[in-house]
């Protein structure tokens, strides 16, 4: 059985957060897409005390209202517990310099939104494919997946000294 992948889509535009949905309902079976239209919303839908699923894929427009697309990827790659989440950046801007800019600070790719019904097909079945490489590629490391969920990482038996024969009595009492 293939697992749910949950998308968050941060996009203020309700026309083209309803395509997106038809064309993954269409294309990406096990995509649960959850959509919120500002970067503060998606930040709230990320905290802890939300109880929301941590998302597979943040899929960013960049001209939002009150903070800005950029701002927003900026924020969650400085974020300790997000910063693993892969980006992808959807827009309706073609300029280089922003595609650069959204790459440096950390988005996994920078797409200019679809402008028609078969293109937003494509993007969808794009997605499926794409999708678990990109969270392939996130794997967290053992000390990071223990520091996400609380628990002490696992000490190395390589590293601790064993506890000489005359000091383990003292240590019992």
């Amino acid at each position: 059985m293939t697992a749910v992948r949950h998308l968050l889509l941060i996009e203020d535009n309700p026309g083209d957060a309803h395509l997106l949905r038809q064309a993954l309902e269409e294309t990406f079976a096990f995509a649960q897409l959850h959509t919120v239209p500002t970067v503060n919303d998606a930040l709230a839908f990320l905290g802890p005390e939300a109880k929301k699923p941590r998302p597979d894929l943040i899929i960013l427009d960049l001209n939002l209202p009150a903070v800005c697309g950029a701002v927003g990827l900026s924020l969650i790659k400085a974020t300790e517990d997000w910063r693993d989440i892969p980006v992808l950046v959807l827009t309706s801007s073609t300029r280089a310099s922003e595609r650069e800019e959204c790459k440096r600070l950390g988005a996994v790719d920078y797409w200019v939104k679809p402008a028609d019904w078969d293109t937003y097909l494509r993007f969808g079945e794009d997605l499926a494919n794409l999708v678990p490489q990109w969270v392939a590629q996130s794997a967290l490391t053992p000390n990071e997946t223990a520091r996400l969920t609380r628990q002490r990482p696992p000490a190395s038996t390589e590293t601790l000294p064993p506890i000489p024969r005359e000091n383990r009595s003292q240590q019992s009492s």
